[in-house]
C-alpha cells in the first residue's frame, strides 16, 4: 500500500522549502486539487513530489528565462545595422520562396528566376549575418557580394508587384543592400 501523507504532515514540509509566501500557497493549492480529484484529503508521496517538483519548476522559470534573455555582444552596436538588414533580408526571402514554391507547385512558372535569386539570398544574407555578428575580417568582402546578391533579388521581385511577399522581399533586399554598400565603402 502506498504511503499517504496527510495535510498537517504536508504543510510543514511545504512551509521550510517555500522560499515565498506566494509559493506556499501555490504549492497549497496543488494539493488540494489533486487530492480533491482523488475524491480523499489524503496524498499519495508521488502526488506530493509531483506537487512540489512543479512549484520548484514555476519558481525556477523567471529566472531561466532572464539567463535565456541576457545577451553577451559587445561588438553588436557596431554592425547592428547590419545584423538587423540581413536578418529581415533572410525572413522576407524565406516568405518570397515559400510563396514562389506554392505558385510553381500550382503550374505559375514565372516565378521560377525569382524562386532562385530569393534562395540565394537566403545562403547570403544568413552568411552576412553571422560573420557581422562576429566583426571577422572577413565582412567588407561579403559585404560587397551580399549588396550584388541582393541588388538582383530585388530587381526580380519589383517584376511581381501584384504579391506582396516578393515586394517585402525586394524592400528588404533594397535596405541590406545599401547597408552592405555603406560597409563595405
Amino acid at each position: 500500500m502506498a504511503a499517504m501523507t496527510k495535510m498537517s504532515h504536508f504543510l510543514p514540509l511545504v512551509f521550510r522549502s517555500s522560499k515565498t509566501l506566494a509559493e506556499f500557497w501555490l504549492a497549497c493549492l496543488i494539493w488540494t486539487y489533486t487530492a480533491t480529484l482523488r475524491g480523499r484529503m489524503c496524498m499519495e508521496r508521488r502526488e506530493l513530489l509531483a506537487g512540489l517538483a512543479t512549484i520548484s519548476a514555476l519558481s525556477a522559470a523567471p529566472s531561466l528565462y532572464a539567463q535565456a534573455t541576457h545577451q553577451h555582444s559587445p561588438d553588436a552596436g557596431k554592425n547592428a545595422a547590419v545584423i538587423k538588414t540581413a536578418s529581415d533580408c533572410e525572413t522576407t526571402g524565406e516568405i518570397c520562396v515559400s510563396h514562389c514554391i506554392e505558385l510553381l507547385s500550382q503550374g505559375d512558372k514565372s516565378l521560377g528566376l525569382c524562386a532562385k535569386r530569393a534562395s540565394e539570398l537566403i545562403a547570403v544574407c544568413r552568411a552576412l549575418g553571422a560573420i557581422a555578428t562576429q566583426d571577422a575580417p572577413s565582412l567588407t568582402t561579403l559585404a560587397a557580394l551580399a549588396e550584388d546578391v541582393c541588388k538582383r533579388c530585388e530587381t526580380e521581385c519589383r517584376k511581381f508587384t501584384q504579391h506582396p511577399q516578393c515586394i517585402a522581399c525586394a524592400d528588404a533586399c533594397a535596405a541590406c543592400s545599401a547597408e552592405c554598400k555603406r560597409l563595405h565603402g
